[in-house]
């Protein structure tokens, strides 16, 4: 992904967020995971008086070689050829799983690629109104966390921006233990 890919360089005076409805709308109503924050925040940012400092912006999917920076090539093609057994199912959460579940987990993950990427290449601050799944493992995932996307983006920052260091503040309560096991060597 270039930096030409990502669109105008001067939204850098926004706060470019990156949303897709299929972050709600990819998950099953009957799940416990709460589906509907994603649009209610949304909502809520449009109409707040300072929605105009917004850039939201739509993700595309993430690669399967941007998946490969942080997760096993065994537990990435199981997961994209819907071959998770229940059990495996059953610890990542989001049961019943939609069809759309594939397609929400790339979106999610490549919204906060692309973020990673706007805020290196242009500056500014960015974000993505889902994602921060901290609990995937680099072979399996947890707690409502399919892939890793603070991983993956921490990985392409150093690995494909040049960038050096990289610093990852998770201000959730609970541990990110995937993050922790999967960065735990860099």
């Amino acid at each position: 992904m270039t930096s030409n890919e990502l669109g105008n360089a001067s939204t850098n005076q926004s706060f470019n967020l990156w949303y897709h409805p299929l972050y709600t709308d990819g998950i099953h109503v009957e799940a416990r995971f709460p589906r509907e924050r994603y649009q209610i925040l949304l909502n809520r940012l449009k109409d707040s008086e300072q929605f105009h400092m917004f850039a939201i912006r739509e993700p595309r999917q993430i690669s399967k070689d941007s998946l490969l920076l942080a997760h096993d090539s065994t537990y990435v093609d199981e997961f994209l050829e819907q071959k998770l057994s229940d059990k495996e199912m059953r610890r990542i959460g989001l049961t019943p799983w939609t069809p759309k579940m594939i397609d929400r987990t790339l979106c999610l993950t490549g919204g906060a690629l692309e973020a990673t990427i706007h805020a290196v290449e242009y500056g500014g601050i960015t974000g993505n109104m889902a994602g921060g799944t901290h609990h995937a493992h680099r072979d399996f995932g947890s707690g409502y966390c399919i892939f890793n996307d603070l991983a993956i983006s921490a990985m392409y920052a150093i690995e494909k921006l040049g960038v050096k260091r990289v610093a990852i503040l998770d201000l959730d309560v609970h541990q990110g233990d995937g993050t922790a096991t999967i960065l735990s060597n860099e």
